[in-house]
Parts: C-alpha cells; sequence; structure tokens
C-alpha cells in the first residue's frame, strides 16, 4: 500500500493516507515528498483538501 500511495502522489494526488487497521496507524504521504505517521491520540485534518474536517485516529478504528 505504501508503494500505491507514492504511485497516487506522482500522479498529483493530494494527499494520500495509507490506514493500518491492525496497527491502529495513519501514514500521510503529501505531494512534497513528506510522510508523516500518526498514531492513536494524534489529530488529522483535512488540509487544504477538505477544510473544517476534524478527526483523530483512534476514531477511524473500530473498539
Amino acid at each position: 500500500m505504501h508503494e500505491k500511495a507514492l504511485f497516487l502522489i506522482a500522479c498529483g494526488t493530494r494527499p494520500c493516507w495509507v490506514i493500518e487497521p491492525v496497527a491502529r496507524l495513519v501514514t500521510v504521504y503529501r505531494r512534497d515528498g513528506s510522510q508523516h505517521t500518526l498514531r492513536a491520540d494524534d489529530e488529522r485534518t483535512g488540509d487544504d483538501v477538505l477544510p473544517g474536517f476534524s478527526v483523530r485516529v483512534r476514531e477511524l478504528f473500530p473498539v
């Protein structure tokens, strides 16, 4: 999935999230080549793609 995310970013996607349910992680890939891994207590926003969107990573996974 991470390789596919890099491919999508190279094709112009902005940004790309890889959600790993077992590890309960979200890795965000950006066009500038940066990537950032978020854990349960971290919050993810929609940046300029989804203004006003915000979610805690833990809320993406079932209890």
